[in-house]
This record gives C-alpha cells, sequence and structure tokens, in this order.
C-alpha cells in the first residue's frame, strides 16, 4: 500500500511541479526506480558536507509531509511538528503526538486537498 501511495503522489506531483518528495532516509535506497517526478535527494546528506541534525532541519523546513517506514531517520523527523507524518509498518518509532491517522493509508486526494488549503 505505501508503494500505491507514493506512486499516485508522484502521478499528481508530475503534473503540479510545485511539489516534490525529498528522500531523506538511507533506508530508500531504490527509490529512484519508484519516483519518476523530479525530487531532491538527501540520503548520503554527508556527501553535501551536512551532519545529520542539518539534514533533518533542511527535511523538516522544507517539508508538509512525511512518508516514512519505522527508521532512524523517521524517529527523529517525526518529532517536528506541524508536520503530517505517514508511517507504515507501525507506529512504534513515531512520536505519539504527531501521529495521524486521518491520511493514514486513505486516498492520496485527501492529503493533497489538505495541503492546497493550506
Amino acid at each position: 500500500s505505501l508503494l500505491k501511495y507514493v506512486k499516485d503522489l508522484d502521478n499528481f506531483i508530475i503534473k503540479n511541479p510545485k511539489y516534490k518528495f525529498i528522500l531523506a532516509s538511507k533506508k530508500a535506497i531504490d527509490w529512484q526506480k519508484f519516483i519518476k517526478s523530479d525530487y531532491l535527494d538527501l540520503r548520503n546528506f554527508e556527501e553535501f558536507d551536512f551532519t545529520l541534525s542539518q539534514s533533518l532541519y533542511i527535511a523538516q523546513e522544507l517539508s508538509s509531509v512525511t512518508i516514512n517506514w519505522p527508521s532512524t531517520y523517521s524517529i527523529w523527523i517525526t518529532n517536528c511538528k506541524n508536520i503530517i507524518h505517514l508511517t507504515w509498518g507501525g507506529y512504534k518509532d513515531t512520536a505519539p503526538w504527531t501521529r495521524d491517522d486521518q491520511y493514514y493509508k486513505k486516498n492520496y486526494m485527501n492529503l493533497i486537498n489538505t495541503l492546497c488549503e493550506k
């Protein structure tokens, strides 16, 4: 369901290029095979001479939504408020105050409509 959700969002982004994905987790090793739209790649932030905390700051400042799977990066990024966090695979590594079931595994247009209202 995660791949279908991302594919649907990607198709929307291709038609609406003001939106972009940011690949941030090192576990997203093959996402360039799935995402056809333009994206910012922070997975190897060290190559840009960024630290982990700097990459998290960049991601939180540029993001309205995170789509993640439990990982070390998601533990840190889901602590950021004012971002919608969609975590597949369970919420065990997601900050309790940022868990949001309103969009989780639902039609991606629910998310897009909320973003457009902001």
